[in-house]
């Protein structure tokens, strides 16, 4: 019987007033047509990814997606699914600030609460690859959101840990039946926009992940993003077939994480 595997993949998607580039004098409206913002090429984008893993044979088998977006608060625009299993994405939601503590402990949840589920289903569960796309730094309220409340929840995005083995234990030539030991920690790609900077994407990603900002003067926000997506899609799609790596795409440069 060949082994059975599951690949788990999170996008997360910063959904703040900056992404879609909200009309102060009009809160909830933007300033410029939606479809020409970041916030507009992710929710065309997410669709078109879903649908160009659907059609490989090995991910839609394979790969469990989650997709969670992010403002004042974090929440599942789609539970984990796997791709051959899911039958429409949700369009995306509109939110205000830039809550990374919200969102770190969310992730963290999730990741940990997906991990133990699939460990008890699959023969092999795969190194969790999160791709974290965000155009800001964290803003709570009426000021910085501090770093002393998201790096603790960064943490345990970072901390969490899969099998090697799950449900298929080796038994060892006396009879006993061993543990299954500690295996991959998640895979981060943090994918910077406009005012974030370096540091932050820096400490997201953290080696072996990948931190990535945009160029000054490259191509539009929303362009770019569109770009970005198709980055991720090759990257699940590699890792699919061989093991994890990402490439940024011309107009984002690539920062060490070591």
């Amino acid at each position: 019987m060949p082994t059975r595997a599951a690949l788990p993949v999170y996008i997360v998607i910063d959904v703040s007033a900056s992404t879609w580039d909200q009309d102060p004098d009009n809160p909830g409206q933007s300033r410029r047509p939606l479809e020409e913002t970041p916030w507009g090429a992710a929710r065309d984008s997410i669709g078109d990814l879903w649908f160009a893993l659907n059609g490989s044979p090995t991910a839609r088998d394979l790969v469990h997606l989650r997709v969670v977006e992010f403002g004042e608060k974090a929440s599942d625009l789609q539970p984990l699914t796997r791709v051959r299993d899911l039958q429409t994405m949700p369009k995306l939601g509109r939110q205000s600030q830039t809550n990374y503590q919200a969102v770190f402990t969310h992730v963290a949840d999730r990741l940990e609460a997906d991990i133990a589920k699939l460990a008890a289903e699959y023969d092999e569960l795969r190194q969790p690859i999160v791709y974290f796309i965000t155009d800001g730094m964290p803003y709570v309220g009426k000021g910085p959101q501090p770093a002393s409340a998201w790096l603790p929840r960064l943490k345990r995005v970072h901390d969490v840990t899969t099998p090697v083995t799950t449900r298929r234990a080796r038994v060892g030539a006396d009879g006993q039946t061993s543990r299954p030991s500690l295996g991959h920690r998640p895979a981060i790609v943090a994918l910077g926009f406009d005012k974030v900077d370096e540091q932050t994407l820096v400490d997201i990603a953290q080696f072996p992940g990948v931190a990535c900002l945009a160029d000054s003067g490259s191509a539009s926000p929303g362009d770019l993003l569109s770009e970005v997506l198709q980055s991720v899609l090759d990257s699940i799609i590699h890792s699919v077939n061989t093991e994890f790596t990402f490439r940024p795409p011309d107009g984002m440069r690539l920062l060490s994480t070591r």
